[in-house]
């Protein structure tokens, strides 16, 4: 700041009478201002002829960085010079108030501004009320790391569905930025903002760095969308942030799916059979959005549809590890057996896969009944015992995790 001409003035006003003299700013809260803005400071207190004999009012400025003070006026009054940044004016009637005005905010505005009553010559306070300046700064910096690993905006992150440990930081807002991380349009909960004041940082005006760490399950839903953080001055309603005030940093999520595990078990038939039923088995890992049977390209069966020929698809849960998945054909006719049978099943994040089912057209009803083909053209015998070890095996290694 520039110099300051003290100008001791003690008054003594008959008129005022009251005995209190704790001194108050004209406003409550925080003034948040940018560069070039004007600061206006008011602080009044009501004082006897007694006090106005011995003691003064003083207005200090505290730099929050270093803690270090600056008196700025002692019952001064109007600054001479145009070219100074600062004007303090005194009025002694019918209360005392001291108004500081600053021209043209500066970074070394920040901080607190303490009013204070102290005796005569000294700095010993007496009472005191104090008041802060926010100088507004946008977010400097965002940093965005996944399972401890740094990522710059426009990353892709390849993964299975999994837990990851993401943390969002921001850091050279004033005052404290806010963070918000989200998935697709999505707010996450993140918990609990951390901040610091970074006295290291910048000496002049507050330097804060916010961050969040949190557990993100990354699931199907989150398939295919974007990860971001961003940080803003935490700025009330009506505060002009600064331009730019925040930052972002994104990175695209790409799932990985695993193809979902399918076993057949086939039947042979013949024309006019009828009741005669496909038998497949799902597993529940990676989780199953959906299923269908495409026969022949003529018909999409879901489980709970069916045709004239078709009777119906069921779905059901076979154990902790697979799901039935059942085709009944009411009867059978010649083109059933030349259609391509498939088994349309869609995970979680539409993906679909598909699998052929086979089913072989016999002369009898001993042929019919002896031959069930699996999908690799097994025998019955063995495919079902093929498909009863996989699901038992499955259901074991499920207990045992």
């Amino acid at each position: 700041m520039s110099r300051i001409i003290i100008a001791a003035v003690f008054v003594l006003f008959a008129g005022i009478s009251h005995a209190q003299d704790n001194p108050t700013f004209d406003d409550a809260g925080p003034n948040y201002v940018s560069e070039g803005d004007e600061i206006n400071l008011s602080c009044t207190t009501t004082a006897d002829v007694q006090f106005m004999a011995s003691k003064q009012l003083a207005i200090v400025h505290k730099n929050l960085v270093t803690n270090d003070e600056k008196v700025i006026s002692e019952q001064e009054s109007l600054l001479a010079s145009d070219s100074d940044n600062y004007v303090i004016k005194l009025e002694m009637i019918p209360i005392v108030r001291v108004t500081l005005k600053i021209k043209a905010a500066s970074a070394a505005n920040d901080g607190e501004y303490i009013c204070r009553t102290q005796k005569t010559g000294t700095s010993d306070a007496i009472e005191s009320a104090t008041k802060e300046v926010v100088f507004v700064a946008p977010v400097t910096e965002v940093k965005l790391k996944v399972d401890e690993e740094l990522k710059a905006d426009g990353d892709i992150i390849e993964s299975k569905p999994a837990t990851m440990t993401v943390t969002c930081e921001a850091v050279g807002s004033n005052p404290p930025p806010l963070i918000h991380v989200m998935v697709g349009d999505q707010t996450i909960e993140t918990g609990t903002l951390n901040t610091i004041l970074d006295k290291e940082a910048n000496k002049v005006r507050r330097f804060f760095m916010s961050s969040v760490t949190f557990e993100l399950d990354f699931v199907h839903s989150m398939f295919n969308k974007a990860l971001t953080c961003h940080a803003k001055p935490d700025l009330p309603d009506g505060v002009t942030p600064p331009s730019p005030a925040d930052m972002t940093v994104k990175v695209n999520l790409k799932g990985i799916t695993d193809k979902p595990t399918v076993v057949c078990h086939n039947n042979t038939a013949g024309i006019n059979d009828r009741r005669v039923t496909l038998t497949c088995f799902v597993s529940k890992n990676p989780p199953v959005k959906s299923v269908l049977f495409n026969v022949g390209n003529r018909h999409q069966l879901y489980p709970g549809n069916q045709t004239k020929s078709l009777t119906e698809v069921l779905q059901k849960n076979f154990n902790a590890t697979h799901d039935e998945v059942i085709l009944k054909f009411y009867e059978m006719e010649e083109w059933h057996f030349s259609a391509n049978i498939y088994l349309d099943v869609k995970t979680l994040d539409d993906q679909v896969f598909q699998y052929p089912v086979y089913l072989l057209k016999g002369d009898t009803p001993n042929e019919k009944d002896a031959t069930a083909a699996g999908v690799n053209g097994a025998t019955s015998l063995s495919g079902a015992i093929t498909l009863l070890m996989v699901c038992l095996l499955a259901g074991l290694l499920q207990k045992v995790l």
